[in-house]
């Protein structure tokens, strides 16, 4: 298998798994705001990107920005934002969306994506990533 054709292989696994946690999680988001519907229901989505070896961390800052412009100009998403984490065990960015509802996030990222044609094309510099959705627990 060709080094070409192992990344794209790759590229489709980390793709499938991606969808699959993210479309399990936003199955039980839906779960959770159709049970409380009168409850206002907030969702924190992060996504971290651990800053690689052969990349500045104003390269880093730089691409962070870009995507969350971009972000921002969906108007999906109540707050976006840019944090920079570079003490402790690895230097990474985070961005946090902020939204009252799980189809905002599909839509926003959608956008997102249309927005970037050649984001798929282009070799990413940082050494992993990562995404995780918090819903908000209203206690009383």
């Amino acid at each position: 298998m060709t080094t070409a054709r192992r990344g794209l292989v790759a590229l489709a696994v980390v793709a499938l798994v991606t969808t699959a946690g993210v479309g399990t999680t936003l199955i039980w988001a839906q779960e959770k705001e159709s049970e409380n519907t009168a409850a206002e229901t907030r969702y924190l989505y992060i996504s971290e990107f651990e800053i690689g070896p052969d990349q500045s961390f104003n390269e880093a800052l730089a691409e962070g920005t870009k995507w969350v412009k971009i972000y921002r100009e969906t108007g999906d998403f109540s707050s976006v934002r840019l944090y920079m984490h570079h003490t402790g065990p690895r230097a990474a960015l985070y961005i946090l969306l902020e939204t009252e509802s799980w189809q905002a996030i599909e839509s926003g990222h959608a956008k997102w994506i249309a927005a970037m044609p050649d984001f798929f094309d282009k070799k990413m510099k940082f050494r992993s990533h990562s995404d995780n959705l918090l819903t908000e627990i209203d206690v009383k």
